[in-house]
C-alpha cells in the first residue's frame, strides 16, 4: 500500500472587521502556471465589500507552496 503525507500549502487569509464568522470562508484558487498573488487586490475587495472571510491558496508545487 502507498503511503501519502500531507503537504502544507502557502495560503492568504483575509478576515475584514466586522465579518460574519457563522458564514463560511470564500476559497480563491488561481489557474496554471499562477499563484496566489495573481488575485492581486480581489480578495481584500471580496471581503470587505461582503463581510466574509477568505483564503487564497498557492497549490502544490506553486508560488510559495512546496
Amino acid at each position: 500500500m502507498e503511503r501519502y503525507d500531507p503537504v502544507p500549502l502557502a495560503y492568504k487569509y483575509v478576515e475584514p472587521d466586522g465579518c460574519d464568522k457563522e458564514k463560511a470562508p470564500l476559497i480563491f484558487l488561481h489557474g496554471m502556471a499562477a499563484s496566489k498573488e495573481n488575485w492581486y487586490e480581489t480578495p481584500e475587495v471580496v471581503a470587505f465589500s461582503t463581510k466574509r472571510r477568505n483564503k487564497v491558496i498557492d497549490s502544490r508545487n506553486h508560488g510559495e507552496s512546496p
